[in-house]
This record gives structure tokens, C-alpha cells and sequence, in this order.
């Protein structure tokens, strides 16, 4: 399938399927939602209640996408740039898992578990890294992580780890 762009409507999209004879146009916001159509059939099906999901991730992007994608599939977040953003809100009665980023500026994934582990919190911890080794899935292993989760993240992958932490 090719896209282009008509002339003087960059809004909308001319789609030739392998016939030539085949033309219809579609805006952006349909194609969009085919391709997310798509991407979601991929996904399990969406939590029934998983209460709020606690996101520590540095990468701005990365963040953004991520909360995107759970909201999308009916997961509450609050998200945060650092670990040490979190402890200082902490986590409230609806949340019910944290997600956090291995390495990140200040305290690490691991460290802001055992700060949390400190503080009496038993939320389960998901932690995801782009810089995985056997020394650290060995580490994450010790202080009982409830999934690792190595990036690039698949969706599917991180809203089955979400459901298994947090199911009773």
C-alpha cells in the first residue's frame, strides 16, 4: 500500500490498494484510526478495573507514548519524569502498580523499589530497561520484581505484565 498526500489538502490522504483501480480518499484522522484499530487488535483485551498504574520513565517521549497507549486501553496513569518525583507525591489508595524505567537521572528503578519497600509500600514494581544483562535480570529477580520488561516495549507485553501484577 502506498500513501501520498493530495495537492492542497495535506489532511487528507489518497490510498491505492495494489489495484490501480482501487482509489478511495480518507482523512488523517480515519487513516489514524485504521492504523490504531489495527495496532489494537494486536493488544489483550483492555483491564476491567486496574486501578491507577504509577509510570516512572525519563524519556519525555517514551512517557507520553506509554500513557497514551494505557489510557487508551483503559488503564488510569500518573506519571512521573524521576523516581525521586514519585516518592515525593507517593503512592495513594486507588494505585495499584508502578512501572518504572531502570536507569533514570537521580535514584534508579531498583532504588526507588527498596524506597518504597522502606516506606511500607507493597505495590508491585514492573521495571523496564533498554540496557538488559543477565546481572541485572538476576538483581531484579532478588528484590522480586513482578516482571522485567525489556524496550523496546511491546504493548501487549506490558499490559500482560500490568494484569498479572495486579491480579488478586
Amino acid at each position: 500500500m502506498r500513501i501520498t498526500t493530495l495537492n492542497g489538502t495535506p489532511k487528507t490522504l489518497r490510498l491505492f490498494a495494489e489495484s490501480p483501480n482501487h482509489r478511495f480518499k480518507m482523512t488523517m484522522q480515519q487513516a489514524n484510526a485504521c492504523l490504531l484499530e489495527r495496532s489494537h487488535a494486536r493488544l489483550p483485551k483492555a483491564l476491567d478495573d486496574p486501578g491507577r498504574v504509577l509510570l516512572v520513565e525519563d524519556d519525555d517521549s517514551v512517557r507520553k507514548s506509554m500513557v497514551r497507549l494505557l489510557n487508551s486501553l483503559g488503564v488510569s496513569t500518573a506519571s512521573y519524569a524521576s523516581a525521586e518525583a514519585l516518592l515525593a507525591v507517593g503512592p495513594g489508595a486507588g494505585d495499584t502498580c508502578v512501572v518504572s524505567d531502570l536507569k533514570l537521572p537521580g535514584l534508579s528503578g531498583l532504588e526507588l523499589l527498596a524506597e518504597l519497600r522502606q516506606r511500607g509500600c507493597v505495590h508491585p514494581v514492573i521495571l523496564m530497561t533498554a540496557y538488559d544483562s543477565t546481572t541485572i535480570r538476576k538483581v531484579a529477580e532478588y528484590y522480586e520484581v513482578a516482571a522485567y520488561l525489556t524496550k523496546p516495549l511491546n504493548g501487549a507485553a506490558l499490559l500482560a505484565a500490568i494484569r498479572t501484577a495486579i491480579e488478586p
